[in-house]
Parts: C-alpha cells; structure tokens; sequence
C-alpha cells in the first residue's frame, strides 16, 4: 500500500464522525506497519492531521494509536516511545467539538503515555500487548525484585485502564447511545 492510501485510512479512520473508527480503516493502518516494517511513516501521517480542530477526530485518532501500538508491527511500539511527548502534547489539544470529550482524550492520553512509559522501562515487552509468560521466557528474571516491580507496573497499569474505563462509561449519556 502505497503512503498516499495510509493517508487516506488515517483520515477516515479520523473522521469527525461521532462512531467508531471503522476497522477496515484501522486494519489497513496495521497492516502497513507489517508491510513496511516500520511504523516511522505511519506516525509522520498522523502527526500531520489537523487533530486539534475536532475532540472526536481527536479522540478516534487516540483509538486509532492504540490500535497501531498493540496490533502493528513491532516498530509502532518503538516508534511510539519516540514520540511520547507528542502523544502528551494530545492532552492539551482540544479543538473544542461536541459532546464533551476533554476528560476522554485526557484519560486516554495519560493511559497511552503510562503505558508506553511501562514498555520503555520494561523493553522485555517487545508488542503492544502484555504477555508476562513471553517476558519471563526472554528475560529469565532471576531477581525475584525485578519480578515484583514488573507486576507492580503491570498493575499500575491495570489500575489506569479501570479508572478510563469509569470515564469512559460516567460519560455516556443517553445521546450517545446511537452504536450498538
């Protein structure tokens, strides 16, 4: 897939549509991080979209990232860690919009930036996803203290997803209640 079409998924995976991003558009995203092996474009194609002028395009771009880092190659995730301070910048972004997504997108951005810390501090998690047997088998972790800080993390971790999730369900209200 060539840049230009990368271009044209993160757009309407972006939308100012209130609905989630589509998945064929978010799909296609991951897909040329694995084609490319590099996520380094990906990244220079959604740092140029104008995600300041809309908190729902600003919002859907917050899912399509987490999307990228958990599901793309494994480049997304390094390439995410180089860009965390953009990724802070994201929670002062708020193009204002509808329907009140300022705590969303900061929740959301303080999640995505816990994690990629964790996974800076921790490079034996080489994916976006967590998988604590596949750490254990690359690492041999033989300091019991290193194990325990490393599920401390986890559950630090744990504790912020739980606490957006409370965001995320106090604020939908019955206007929201269109997707199901």
């Amino acid at each position: 897939m060539p840049a230009i079409d990368l271009s044209k998924s993160i757009r309407k995976a972006c939308s100012i549509e209130e609905a989630a991003p589509k998945r064929k558009h978010v799909r296609a995203c991951i897909v040329y991080t694995w084609d490319h092996h590099s996520a380094a474009e990906f990244f220079m194609q959604l740092k140029s979209q104008p995600l300041g002028s809309d908190d729902v395009q600003l919002f859907k771009s917050l899912i399509l990232l987490h999307k990228v880092i958990q599901e793309g190659h494994p480049s997304a995730l390094k390439e995410a860690i180089r860009n965390r301070e953009w990724v802070r910048s994201l929670g002062r972004v708020h193009g204002g919009g509808s329907g009140g997504y300022s705590s969303l997108i900061q929740e959301y951005v303080d999640y995505l930036t816990l994690k990629l810390d964790f996974h800076a501090h921790h490079r034996g998690f080489q994916s976006g996803l967590f998988e604590y047997k596949e750490y254990i088998s690359l690492m041999h972790v033989s300091d019991p203290d290193e194990g325990y800080e490393t599920i401390l993390d986890l559950m630090d971790l744990q504790d912020a997803v739980d606490l957006r999730y409370r965001v995320l369900f106090a604020s939908i209200g019955p206007s929201r209640c269109r997707e199901g």
